[in-house]
């Protein structure tokens, strides 16, 4: 918003730079300073260099869109269809694509638009978008957190349980190691 009045998305208008609809989960803080925004009706994420310290401060890039005026809602590497959650540990970022029914996870912090994640949970490819009850699987993921040591631990909100793989995965579609909320991988 362009002061603390303001209701609109998007600042009544178009998406740009400095507008949100709807930002999702909790914003993360690289260790640089970096901030990043899940913005889950812009199906983008925006990052700023540094924590704005000004009202209506525009983004530095975007994630997830070609730029900040594109909205589409896409199901490709680099998208971020509805994202719910940004977190950032051991140098690694990772963002919950609620529409997805996926997880991705950057080899770095992101430092510009052209940076995609270089591997997916919940789908085995990052073309793929169907939720399902399995161990491979999401359903509207809404929360995601790597532990210091490289566990992740996922909330599968729309399966009323939780997942913690006992490794950050390091390949598309990884299972999980652990259930929480159901007794078993395949009950939802």
């Amino acid at each position: 918003q362009a002061g603390f009045s303001g209701t609109a998305p998007n600042q009544g208008g178009l998406p740009d730079a400095d507008t949100l609809d709807n930002p999702s989960g909790s914003p993360a803080v690289a260790p640089d300073g970096k901030l990043f925004i899940g913005d889950f009706g812009n199906n983008r994420v925006l990052a700023f260099h540094a924590i704005p310290t000004a009202n209506n401060a525009k983004a530095d890039f975007v994630l997830g869109q070609p730029d900040f005026a594109d909205v589409a809602h896409r199901i490709e590497p680099g998208s971020h269809p509805r994202p719910r959650q940004v977190a950032i540990t051991n140098g690694k970022m990772i963002v919950v694509d609620y529409n997805a029914n996926r997880v991705v996870i950057y080899d770095s912090i992101p430092t510009s638009g052209t940076a995609v994640p270089r591997v997916v949970v919940g789908q085995p490819d990052f073309t793929s978008s169907g939720g399902g009850c399995t161990r491979t699987q999401l359903g509207g993921p809404s929360g995601a957190w790597a532990t210091p040591n490289g566990k992740l631990i996922v909330a599968d909100t729309a399966h009323h349980r939780v997942l913690i793989w006992n490794t950050l995965p390091t390949t598309d579609g990884q299972p999980a190691d652990v259930v929480l909320g159901q007794d078993n991988f395949t009950r939802c």
